[in-house]
């Protein structure tokens, strides 16, 4: 079971790529907040000895980016499979509905279910339950709500797990250090619209 106490925080400094941070990734199930940080050689050597972590590669086995990169993501939401004594939901990530990473949340730190008239209803099992958004602050510690673009200069934190597939990151919380403005190529000779 999860145990908050003997939780370990990494952070690994980079550019960041397909950033979702305040807003989910609907495109693919299970929905997650994600973000994959391109790093140094040394840096990525770290994380994969060190941790277990593996670099990115495409469907060939090849690696995606010609820096080392890692993904991070964060389950937006669980199935609650049960409660324990002290009202906290028992759940189970979708991605592993075998039961093999059970984690408990307390229901303070998520979204309560409520019904039709907005009043909370106590959580029953198969029930889902949505998790707040990683931290997105900047370098003063000041909360943000921007979108992350590609290339910009960020610090993850996160935790590991591990389970049947292997070692993952858990994305925490992004330090945003400088955002990569996003210019939008604009065709001058299309008259159409």
């Amino acid at each position: 079971m999860y145990e908050k106490a003997n939780v370990e925080y990494y952070y690994l400094r980079g550019k960041a790529m397909w950033a979702h941070i305040t807003t989910p990734n609907t495109r693919f199930t299970p929905i997650k907040y994600s973000v994959e940080v391109l790093t140094d050689s040394d840096e990525g050597n770290r994380l994969a000895n060190e941790h277990g972590l593996r670099m990115i590669e495409d469907r060939t086995g090849a690696r995606k980016y010609e820096e080392p990169a890692f993904k991070f993501s964060s389950v937006a939401e669980y199935r609650v499979s049960k409660k324990d004594k002290n009202g906290n939901a028992i759940y189970l990530t979708p991605e592993d509905e075998g039961g093999q990473r059970r984690e408990t949340i307390n229901i303070s730190e998520a979204d309560k279910v409520k019904d039709k008239k907005g009043r909370e209803n106590p959580l029953r099992a198969k029930e889902t339950v949505k998790k707040h958004a990683p931290l997105l602050i900047d370098e003063d510690g000041n909360k943000l709500d921007v979108t992350v673009t590609n290339g910009s200069d960020i610090t993850v934190k996160f935790k590991t797990f591990t389970s049947s597939f292997g070692t993952f990151g858990e994305l925490v919380a992004v330090k945003v250090h400088s955002i990569n403005e996003y210019e939008q190529q604009v065709d001058l000779d299309n008259e159409e619209f």
